[in-house]
Order: structure tokens, then C-alpha cells, then sequence
């Protein structure tokens, strides 16, 4: 067994009336290329972050080591390696994971004709070869506390040659070999059902993913769990999906050319989707929590800051429509660039797709410290740092978002944080400008458009993280 860290928080997982685990003990990833590591990108080392932050325990196993494409550029997280050990093998299918059908393509480590019951140890029987001869599986076997599990990509996207019903048996199989694994151990495991993540590929491919995320969510997880087996379905798609496109379809620049495969951004927001349905808090990056309320400077209501064209509302500060309106925060103290700084805000923005998605029009915000600084921007449909889209998301509905800048140190890359309503959404980014314009925090509207600001706070003294 691999080094343990201990559980730093415990959050209620509230639409199963249980507590978040103490720890995921022996974990298994099972999945396909997206689960395994294409381009150095894949979930599972955000995860391990999310984990090591929150002191929650992990063991990764499985029969397969490393990533089918590229290697991850960051080798190890605050003292911690990546552990690297899943059971997700590029381009497979559900079927072939369940022994029904036979690898249609090579296995990697020469384990084309293995499944998931011999894996978990309930049969030694391999998958018939395409010849129909049976061998007997001779390798390691598994008995896991918790599993991920995201498959289905290549049978939707391959769908001319499975069907609904094929699919459909074939995940019920799998999560039955889970089931018995954990019936013959005697100690109840978990699943995390993981939905399909969206494509930016094709309409129907969209289409398929659509219906098989609904199936997987509405119909089969609920009715899927026993005694043994917990199930929880975890929907992994907010922030990647694009909500100015029909569902299914994700924000184009987060994927691979291939649109299918995510990029780390992508694989960044699925971990953060599947901790929270795992309780587990946001990251921290390492940083101390510390609520806005404790900021030096916890208001803009502060005598030091000052307002362009802002006027009062019931529940903050509306950016008015027919002026250009700013809103500029001085830091209470000198920053120290040893210990980083912190900005953070409460926004609603536009009215949603009422009349179409406005992507032109845009709030600004500002946060740097006379050398430096980082530009986030927030309009109708995105959030974005610089160029770069960190998540798609309806701006109209009320969130808090903070950025620290966080210098580097025990294994953290240094360079500027996002969170989204608690949750990470931009890691080690780049300052986007060098210059002596902005040092304090400043907020702009150049176009009428309707916003809000609902609360604003700084911190001069130190990068935190927020509060679980």
C-alpha cells in the first residue's frame, strides 16, 4: 500500500445521505483513452491533486501503468509521484471491457483477451479470441474501495457497429462484476459512474452522448447499486460543455484536434466535477483557506476604494449601461512577492440566452502588482484568462470567483489561480501583460450591458485559497 494522507475535511454528499469517504482506499479507473492519458492528458492526475490538497487518501491500482500518448509535465505534486497504475486502455469499448466481445484492435501489455471479471478476480475465463479458444487469465487481481468508470466515447462515436442494447447490457455487466467483487470481499466498494464527456466532433456524435448521459443518469444509476455497491453518477460535463451550443457539444479550444480528446484545461474541470461529487472540497494549491471576510480589505465598501459610473442596487453595484463604469481596489499594504496576493468578487452577468449569447460585450478584471498582472474576463457565455476559455457557463446566474497569485514552492507551479464558486478552474496561469498599470484590483465595463457586482474583497498579505 502507497502513502496515505489524512482526511482534512469531511463533506456531506447529500443526494445519497452520506458522508464524503475518509479516504478512496484502492482506487480503479476503469475507462478508455480519455481516462488512460492521450497528449500527457487525463483526469486522473487532477484528482490525485484534489486529494493530496484535501488530505484524502488514494491507492491507485490496476494492471496497466503510465499514459497510452505523451507523459504529464509535472511528475509529482507536494512530495507526492503521480500513481500512475488505472485499468482504462486507449480505444476501448464497453463491450470489450465486459469479455463480450474480443479487443477489435491490439491490447496494450499483450492483454487483448482480459476483461474486468477476470480483472476483479470473479472468472479466470479470458474473452473468446475471434477463433472462439478460451484461455485462462493468470494475472493480478484487484478488489477496490472505490472505482471511476468512464466508457462509451468510442461506442458512440463508432455506433454503426453496437447498438443501444449492446451498450446498455454491457455497462450493466461491468457494474455486476463490480457488485460481485465487493460481495466477495465482504466490504461494500463505491462506483463514480462518470458521464461521457462532451465532443465538439460532430452532431450526431453530440446526439449519442446526449441520450446515453440521460440513460446513464436518470435510468440505470439510480436502480444500479446493491448492498455491496454504492453507485453515484457524476456528471463530469459543467464548464466543458458550451452552453451557446446545443447539449452535448463542448467549448472547441478545450479539446485535442481530434475533438474528442480533452486538453488539460478539460481534464482539469472533469477531476474538479468528479470531486464534488465525491465531497471532496476544492483544491487548495497548497495555500492556507481563508474566507473574504478576513481579507485587509473584506468590502468595496472600503474607504479606500473608488467607483466609476457604479450605481446601488438592491443586492450590490450595477454597472451602468450608458457609461463606461470601473471600479478600482488599492492593496492596504505593499505586496510581498514572496507570499502572493489575492482578489476576489461576486458577479452576475447578462440575462442568459433570453435574447441570444452576447460573447462581445464583457467585464473586465484586473489584479497585478505594478510589475505584473493577470487579466480575467467574464461575458454572457465564458470565463476566460487572456485568450484562453477556463469554462463556459450561463454568467447570468450568480458566482463568486477568486485569483491568487500564488509564487512557486513544495511542488507547486507559481503563477496565477482561479476558482469558481470554490472549485479550480485555472492553474498556474501566465501573466498576460508586463506592465506598471495595475497594482490593486480593478474592474471595468466598456460596453452597455447589463451586470452586477454583489461583492468585492482583496488581500494584499498572501495568496489563499477560499473556503471549503
Amino acid at each position: 500500500m502507497k502513502s496515505a494522507y489524512a482526511l482534512a475535511a469531511v463533506v456531506a454528499l447529500a443526494s445519497f445521505g452520506m458522508a464524503a469517504p475518509a479516504d478512496l482506499g484502492v482506487w480503479m479507473a476503469i475507462g478508455d483513452s480519455i481516462s488512460h492519458g492521450t497528449h500527457s492528458h487525463s483526469y486522473r492526475w487532477f484528482l490525485q491533486k484534489d486529494c493530496i490538497d484535501n488530505g484524502v487518501s488514494f491507492d491507485a491500482q490496476g494492471y496497466l501503468k503510465g499514459c497510452y500518448s505523451g507523459a504529464f509535465s509535472q511528475a509529482s505534486y507536494r512530495g507526492r509521484e503521480f500513481d500512475n497504475e488505472h485499468c482504462a486502455q486507449f480505444n476501448i469499448w464497453t463491450d470489450e471491457v465486459s469479455g463480450t466481445r474480443f479487443r477489435r484492435l491490439t491490447s496494450v501489455s499483450g492483454l487483448q483477451s482480459s476483461n474486468i471479471k477476470n480483472w476483479l478476480g470473479v472468472s479466470d475465463r479470458l474473452t473468446p479470441d475471434n477463433k472462439g479458444n478460451v484461455g485462462t487469465y493468470t494475472g493480478n487481481t484487484y478488489s477496490p474501495d472505490t472505482y471511476t468508470y468512464m466508457l462509451g466515447s468510442n461506442d458512440l462515436n463508432g455506433f454503426r457497429e453496437t447498438s443501444w442494447e449492446n451498450i446498455r447490457a454491457a455497462v450493466a455487466e461491468n457494474v455486476q462484476a463490480m457488485a460481485q467483487n465487493a460481495a466477495h470481499r465482504g466490504k461494500p466498494a463505491t462506483l463514480y459512474l462518470m458521464s461521457v464527456t462532451a465532443t465538439d466532433k460532430s452532431d450526431a456524435l453530440a446526439k449519442n452522448i446526449v441520450e446515453f448521459n440521460t440513460w446513464l443518469s436518470k435510468e440505470f444509476a439510480p436502480t444500479a447499486g446493491d448492498p455491496h455497491l454504492r453507485v453515484v453518477y457524476a456528471d463530469v460535463n459543467p464548464g466543458l460543455q458550451d452552453v451557446t451550443k446545443p447539449a452535448g457539444y463542448a467549448v472547441a479550444q478545450m479539446f485535442a484536434p481530434d475533438r474528442i480528446h480533452p486538453t488539460d484545461q478539460a481534464a482539469l474541470l472533469v477531476a474538479g466535477n468528479l470531486a464534488r461529487a465525491m465531497g471532496i472540497p476544492g483544491r487548495t494549491a497548497g495555500l492556507e483557506r481563508r474566507a473574504a471576510s478576513a481579507f485587509d480589505t473584506p468590502s468595496y465598501k472600503a474607504p479606500s476604494v473608488r467607483c466609476q459610473n457604479l450605481q446601488p442596487v438592491v443586492d450590490g453595484l450595477s454597472f451602468r449601461n450608458d457609461a463606461e463604469t470601473a471600479m478600482w481596489i488599492p492593496w492596504s499594504t505593499p505586496v510581498d512577492d514572496a507570499a502572493g496576493y489575492t482578489a476576489e468578487f461576486e458577479i452576475s452577468f447578462g440575462n442568459g440566452d433570453k435574447d441570444g449569447w452576447d460573447t462581445e460585450r464583457k467585464v473586465t478584471v484586473l489584479v497585478g502588482n505594478g510589475l505584473s498582472m493577470g487579466c480575467l474576463v467574464v461575458n454572457e457565455a465564458y470565463i476566460t484568462w487572456g485568450d484562453t476559455i477556463l469554462c463556459s457557463r450561463d454568467m447570468s446566474v450568480r458566482c463568486t470567483i477568486r485569483v491568487a497569485c500564488v509564487p512557486a514552492g513544495d511542488g507547486i507551479p507559481g503563477g496565477f489561480y482561479v476558482w469558481l464558486d470554490g472549485h479550480l478552474i485555472g492553474e498556474a496561469l501566465p501573466a498576460v501583460q508586463e506592465c506598471n498599470l495595475c497594482n490593486g484590483v480593478m474592474l471595468g465595463q466598456h460596453a452597455d450591458f447589463p451586470a452586477t457586482l454583489h461583492a468585492a474583497a482583496s488581500d494584499s498579505r498572501g495568496a489563499f485559497a477560499p473556503m471549503p
